[in-house]
């Protein structure tokens, strides 16, 4: 899976691009209804479309991990708060944290959170178009593993 060493048989097609694009755009929902798309018909997939395809769905879980990560931290903060005298403070800098740190918004509601997912998904799409395989250290090695 060389980025850029590719003989003219490996160059991915347009609609590969373009489904493996929608992978990442829907953080991975098409990509699961083309696997299960293959599964019942018994196609394979190319390495390419695979390989985007189980990406784009781990940066789903991901995504959808700290989210839930992040409203049962604020469910249990938010009862901390009802603490005598720590209970505030305790509230107070979880919100210093998490308003300043990870969702102050910048620009028109978006977070700095939001943001570099926004950036990270915009780099994933157009690295897939251009028919080049996106690398994400970590993620893209587990991946890279678990497709030989």
């Amino acid at each position: 899976m060389s980025n850029n060493v590719y003989n003219l048989k490996n160059i991915p097609s347009m609609p590969e691009r373009i489904l493996s694009a929608l992978a990442y755009l829907t953080f991975g929902f098409v990509g699961i209804i083309l696997l299960i798309i293959s599964a019942i018909t018994k196609t394979s997939l190319k390495q390419f479309v695979k390989f985007n395809i189980f990406q784009s769905v781990l940066i789903g879980f991901l995504f959808a991990f700290v989210q839930v990560t992040y409203n049962v931290f604020a469910a249990i903060f938010n009862l901390i708060g009802y603490i005598p005298i720590i209970g505030r403070f305790i509230n107070s800098l979880f919100q210093f944290i998490v308003y300043y740190l990870m969702g102050f918004p910048l620009f028109m509601g978006f977070s700095l959170l939001s943001l570099v997912i926004i950036l990270l998904v915009l780099y994933l799409t157009i690295i897939t178009l251009l028919g080049k395989f996106p690398y994400i250290p970590l993620l893209s090695n587990i991946i890279k593993g678990f497709l030989k």
